[in-house]
């Protein structure tokens, strides 16, 4: 089974034919994380030239460590989030089997990249990827800690709650209070190691936090700490009520959110309830109470769902082995007419057309699961293929033709390769596309300049953007989006 995962891995290694940046939030991570490479300051999250403390620097410095190494590139800004979702499914594997889960744990871990909001995050250069291969590691040292008496393991999961807050700030606090039932009936409060792991994690954390102070006196912790205060007492997405992740969450990851729902009644034995079903549940209601509710907060429930998913796949494939057809299987036959638009729908409607291939691969599958469901013409093996093979030939096409990764193409090729620094002449701070535009300008300028506020402020032949609106000195070298690309005179 180790060979299957490896192979369904692959979407998160297939080469796309085309890359650009999203700039909310990739683009706005990867300038700062240019930055940190260009200044030598790896202390201050900045914004053209000013500190900016409203999120943690964890990824950032990621982002400029990759940069360092590999050069400054869409795919080096995204190998953390796509190292980390790697490392997630080889954890969720080891997890499931520490569980007694059997070839269930082998599933649930080629079921994860197949989760269509996961595998999205895993090719965007964000926090949320890295932070539940964080939070996964902590799990699997627990259940390990649980196993041997051996210190490194209560000391490496306490370690793991100072990573996740460099990482993502205090976002890592949900899975540690949804972890409390866990921690009481292991008796891991009872271990020294557990806090001196806290210690320890926490260090690199008051480190930086330190040296911020130092420089900038109170505004960074202001800055971190009001922003979380700010998103919990307001809703930033009025239209996502209480209800939102339970559509969402069955949405962006259609059908295994079903498929696991099969998998509650399965569960055996006190750990993997407490596992897979108390820790989930309680960081669901977390997140439902937190007012700020998106889609990617709840990253972190997806590698349970697939989990959960695993145990019930796997007794599917057994009842399909031993003939038995319960009448809850009808729910397959649902999955195979769904196939049916999907096979229909590309030539009637426009906006479909391009996706016809890889929406065919997927209603092939289901049908395939419907029909043989029925007629059992086929060994278990390949059954339980037509669940996983589709799926993964789907996103695989669709990671090379870049629709996972390329978001901006027009504005990346509409900046001119010229190698004179490229300054931005913005006077007051431009909102919506026009602000997501500046953020890719500067990612994607080859030399970058300095932010003024006014044209005469820069040297006679500099290079500058002027934002959308503002007067031109000389005619305009390049357009994009609004934005002028000028010579001052």
């Amino acid at each position: 089974m180790g060979w299957w995962l490896v192979l369904y891995l692959l979407p998160l290694l297939v080469p796309p034919a085309q890359g650009s940046l999203m700039a909310h939030d990739e683009g706005y991570y990867a300038l700062q994380g240019r930055w940190i490479v260009e200044t030598g300051d790896w202390v201050t999250p900045q914004w053209w030239g000013e500190p900016l403390f409203d999120r943690t620097i964890g990824l950032q410095v990621l982002m400029a460590l990759s940069f360092a190494l590999w050069g400054r590139s869409e795919w080096s800004a995204r190998l953390p989030s796509l190292l980390a979702a790697g490392v997630s499914s080889g954890l969720l594997v080891w997890i499931g089997r520490q569980l007694g889960l059997g070839r269930a744990a082998w599933l649930g871990g080629m079921i994860l990249p197949l989760m269509g909001l996961w595998i999205h995050y895993a090719h965007l250069a964000t926090q949320d990827g890295v932070l539940v291969a964080v939070e996964l590691a902590g799990v699997a040292a627990l259940l390990q800690a649980e196993r041997s008496q051996h210190w490194l393991w209560p000391l490496l999961a306490g370690s793991m709650v100072g990573v996740g807050f460099w990482v993502k700030g205090v976002m890592i606090g949900v899975p540690v209070l949804a972890l409390l039932p866990v921690l009481i009936q292991g008796g891991h409060g009872r271990r020294p190691a557990l806090y001196l792991g806290l210690f320890l994690g926490g260090l690199p954390v008051l480190g930086w936090l330190g040296a911020a102070v130092g420089r900038y006196g109170w505004d960074p912790l202001v800055q971190l700490f009001g922003k979380v205060l700010l998103l919990s007492q307001a809703e930033w997405h009025p239209g996502n009520g209480w209800f939102y992740y339970f559509w969402n969450i069955p949405l962006n990851s259609f059908p295994w959110v079903f498929v696991a729902l099969g998998g509650i009644p399965l569960l055996r034995g006190v750990r993997p309830r407490l596992y897979l079903l108390v820790y989930p549940g309680l960081m669901l209601l977390i997140l439902t109470l937190f007012r700020t509710r998106t889609p990617y907060y709840a990253l972190q429930l997806y590698p349970w769902i697939a989990l959960l998913a695993g145990v019930s796949l796997d007794h599917l494939v057994g009842l399909y082995g031993q003939g038995r057809r319960p009448l809850w299987g009808l729910a397959l036959d649902l999955l195979g007419v769904l196939g049916i638009p999907l096979l229909v729908l590309p030539g009637w409607v426009a906006v479909l057309a391009p996706y016809r291939l890889l929406l065919g691969i997927v209603a092939v599958g289901w049908l395939g699961l419907s029909v043989f469901w029925h007629w059992r013409r086929l060994p278990p093996r390949v059954w339980l293929g037509l669940w996983l093979v589709p799926l993964w030939l789907a996103i695989a096409l669709g990671v090379r033709q870049g629709l996972l990764s390329d978001f901006s193409p027009q504005i990346k090729a509409g900046i001119p390769s010229l190698p004179d620094p490229m300054h931005f002449v913005v006077a007051d701070e431009p909102q919506g596309e026009a602000h997501k535009t500046w953020i890719l300008l500067g990612f994607y300028a080859p030399t970058l300049g300095q932010r003024v506020r006014d044209w005469q402020q820069l040297p006679s032949g500099s290079l500058a953007w002027l934002s959308p609106g503002a007067l031109l000195p000389a005619p305009a070298i390049a357009e994009v989006e609004g934005w002028h690309l000028v010579r001052i005179p």
